[in-house]
């Protein structure tokens, strides 16, 4: 259930615009970190981090709060021996990229 709502808040930013999707990254993004951190099963967390991933890619510079938390995420995640990171681990590092030029700016 808990994938199945992931990948639906997934869809919501897919067909969001930027400027829709603006006065909600903070609120959304928040707590997907969160749970993140918790011990769900591999597909759970996947479906997170692909919500994530659109997130950034949506609202990219809307989510610069929360760089050190994104980078702390997306590089446990690449460490991570579960099979179903490992088809997403390019874009993870895309990720990271990302956040890295956004704390920098």
């Amino acid at each position: 259930m808990r994938e199945a709502a992931a990948d639906g808040l997934g869809e919501l930013v897919a067909l969001s615009g930027p400027e829709a999707l603006r006065p909600h990254v903070v609120g959304v993004t928040g707590p997907l970190i969160r749970v993140l951190g918790d011990r769900f099963p591999p597909a759970t967390r996947a479906a997170i981090l692909r919500t994530l991933g659109l997130l950034l890619s949506r609202a990219g510079p809307g989510l610069k709060p929360f760089v050190p938390q994104l980078q702390t995420t997306f590089l446990k995640c690449l460490g991570d021996e579960v099979r179903c990171y490992t088809y997403a681990q390019p874009a993870l590092v895309c990720c990271c990229c990302a956040c890295c030029c956004w704390a920098i700016v």
